[in-house]
């Protein structure tokens, strides 16, 4: 199955967050309906980067290399799309889409 390492932006804070989904658009209506516990209270949000992943476990230790990681920098990059992602994560990347609005727009 494909995962994707999704980077989303709060209208209200202007934030970033990171997660991992197989279904990407359906996760970021849970985001907006409030029921993700990190992300609760702190929307809307919006897609702003999305990273394709030829296999969901890879994304997922994708997404928990980022967020180990506990650095702006990193966020910053995974958002703009200028990571560099390590060796174990670089042949796994299909693709990256950005876009700024809802997951329509991706």
């Amino acid at each position: 199955m494909i995962g994707y390492v999704y980077v989303l932006c709060s209208c209200k804070t202007g934030k970033h967050y990171c997660g991992s989904a197989g279904e990407p658009t359906r996760r970021l209506e849970q985001h907006n309906a409030n029921a993700v516990a990190a992300t609760r209270g702190k929307g809307p949000w919006q897609f702003v980067r999305l990273y394709e992943f030829k296999e969901l476990k890879a994304a997922r230790k994708a997404e928990f290399y980022c967020k180990r990681q506990r650095s702006a920098n990193v966020m910053r990059a995974l958002a703009t799309g200028t990571l560099e992602w390590p060796p174990q994560f670089a042949g796994q990347v299909v693709r990256q889409l950005s876009s700024v609005g809802r997951a329509a727009d991706l």
